[in-house]
């Protein structure tokens, strides 16, 4: 299942590499043991996924026009408590303040949709339908 994770992130970056799916996929597997993926409201406390990052790799939804769910309510809380400062842990990178990418989405979608409610409805439209795992 790694094997195909990898590929996938291959293909999404257009990476070329002299080393063997296989050799990579043994890097990658070894690079991330025991690591973890987080998102969550550090104002209120509320965790919109918290899973071992591997398995977040084999869950990912890995295209661009289809979000994860978790991803897409982070928004909404975003949307519904825009004082409130998300965070995100990823490996390699540590915490960081994920609240200004919030903010950038928001001004696009408002600007696009016009009003908060027409931004909410379009949220829990997607969710409701969603096909991702997480």
């Amino acid at each position: 299942m790694m094997e195909e994770i990898v590929k996938k992130v291959l293909e999404t970056l257009k990476v070329k590499t002299n080393v063997t799916q296989k050799e990579l996929t043994k890097r990658v597997e070894d690079h991330f043991e025991g690591e973890h993926f987080k998102a969550w409201c550090q104002t209120c406390g509320v965790v919109f996924i918290d899973i071992d990052y591997k398995e977040y790799l084999r869950l990912h939804s890995w295209d661009n026009s289809r979000p994860d769910k978790w991803f897409v309510l982070m928004f909404k809380h975003y949307v519904q408590n825009q004082e409130h400062i998300i965070m995100h842990l990823v490996p390699d990178v540590g915490w960081t303040n994920f609240t200004p990418e919030c903010k950038r989405w928001y001004d696009r979608q408002k600007l696009n949709l016009g009003s908060d409610a027409i931004i909410l409805k379009e949220i829990n439209q997607y969710v409701k339908n969603c096909g991702t795992k997480i």
